[in-house]
Formats: C-alpha cells, sequence, structure tokens
C-alpha cells in the first residue's frame, strides 16, 4: 500500500495538531496568580489610548487567538 506525498503531510500535521492539546500544566503554576497577571494585562490594554489598544488588541488576537474587547 502506497500513500501520497499529499497524505501523509495531513496524517502528519493531524498528530501533530493533536498533541497540542495535550501538554501537562506547568508543575508549580498558581491559577490563582495566572489569572491575576491575566487581569492585570487585561486592564493594562483596556487602560490604553484608542489607537494603541486597538493595536494591542489586534497583537493577542494574532498571537493568541484570543479576542478581547474593553468596556467602553
Amino acid at each position: 500500500m502506497r500513500i501520497s506525498a499529499m497524505t501523509a503531510f495531513i496524517l502528519a500535521g493531524s498528530l501533530v495538531l493533536s498533541g497540542c492539546g495535550t501538554a501537562a500544566p506547568r508543575s508549580g503554576a498558581d491559577p490563582g496568580k495566572t489569572t491575576q497577571i491575566a487581569l492585570q494585562k487585561i486592564d493594562r490594554i483596556c487602560a490604553l489610548p484608542h489607537a494603541e489598544r486597538d493595536a494591542q488588541l489586534n497583537k493577542l488576537k494574532a498571537q493568541t487567538g484570543v479576542f478581547l474587547v474593553c468596556s467602553q
């Protein structure tokens, strides 16, 4: 049985992506501290002037996929 290069590529990509969600949580990470740091970053971004805030929100979305909306 011979598989095409595209099939092999898709299979390899699927295996890589399936491993992304199975990483073990960092040992010693305090969930409360992590939440506090995230909230501080959100507050910092939302306190920026409009143009800078939009740039940071776009950067956050591009880097993490997280879509953050700051209340006006």
